[in-house]
């Protein structure tokens, strides 16, 4: 079986834009737009995030935030793609509007939104500090919302009105409603269930 012969094309070296490395290419590539960059890492790095384009992409403002209008994650997040993977918009912001993030610490919003950008409305913390931040706001799942609840809201309202008006141990309502003792101390103390009347 014979191979078909095909000649071989001119090349040409050029000088990286992002990493000022020498590189060969074709001349055929360099005619169909390449030729700025030595590999696809230089040119995403390159072409994609520097802070121009950052900060100018598609802007687009609401209510202060300034929301990112490219590609999200599956949580809402803005992300985008660099040579080391992909990485969040907020923290990107974050970094290049402060200085770099420790390791041990997230990138938090003010303003609860996910896509939002916008250096003012960032600010770092712990992850128990972001779960805090969530508790304070009401954004963490609670109630009946909880993946964990064994009672509804109006079944724990039911509890309160029973206990209030007497005459029921907690131990009864406890196994009426398929819960410890515990359970329903906390309840009517209001331990629990809190953002119940």
């Amino acid at each position: 079986m014979h191979r078909k012969y095909t000649p071989r094309q001119p090349r040409v070296t050029r000088t990286c834009q992002q990493c000022s490395v020498s590189f060969s290419i074709t001349v055929a590539r360099i005619r169909n737009g390449g030729g700025a960059y030595c590999s696809r890492a230089c040119m995403l790095d390159g072409r994609h995030v520097t802070p121009e384009r950052f900060w100018n992409r598609g802007v687009r403002r609401e209510n202060g935030c300034l929301i990112w209008v490219g590609a999200l994650n599956n949580k809402g997040y803005g992300q985008l793609r660099r040579a080391e993977g992909l990485v969040l918009t907020h923290r990107l912001a974050y970094a290049w509007a402060y200085g770099s993030i420790p390791d041990d610490l997230d990138v938090l919003h003010h303003c609860d939104t996910p896509p939002c950008y916008e250096p003012t409305h960032l600010f770092t913390g712990t992850n128990l500090d972001n779960m805090k931040d969530k508790v304070t706001k009401g954004r963490h799942p609670h109630g009946e919302q909880s993946t964990s609840a064994k009672l509804t809201d109006q079944q724990v309202r039911d509890i309160r009105t029973q206990w209030s008006a007497g005459g029921i141990r907690q131990a009864d309502l406890a196994a009426l409603y398929g819960v410890n003792r515990p359970a329903i101390s906390k309840i009517v103390t209001r331990q629990r269930w809190q953002h119940i009347d």
